[in-house]
């Protein structure tokens, strides 16, 4: 009885265990929130790139961060 109580508390899938589950789980839904919030940023950006809704003001901030270009009256501000 001992050995079953033991492994019904403390074994693969006792109750310690279950506890350790649900915090996982709750950790990667946290990860899940935050990767889709992410993506959803990278969906807008991207939108602004496709053909019909080109956005000039995006691509030429896109360009100018790639190439590491300014004009002779533009201040850069680095973050």
């Amino acid at each position: 009885m001992a050995y079953f109580g033991h492994h019904a508390i403390n074994g693969s899938l006792g109750l310690t265990s279950g506890q350790q589950y649900e915090e996982r789980i709750a950790k990667l839904e946290a990860e899940l929130q935050s990767l889709e919030t992410r993506r959803a940023a990278l969906d807008k950006k991207t939108a602004m790139l496709r053909d019909g809704s080109l956005e000039r003001d995006m691509i030429d901030e896109q360009a100018r961060r790639l190439l590491g270009l300014t004009r002779s009256n533009e201040i850069v501000i680095l973050q």
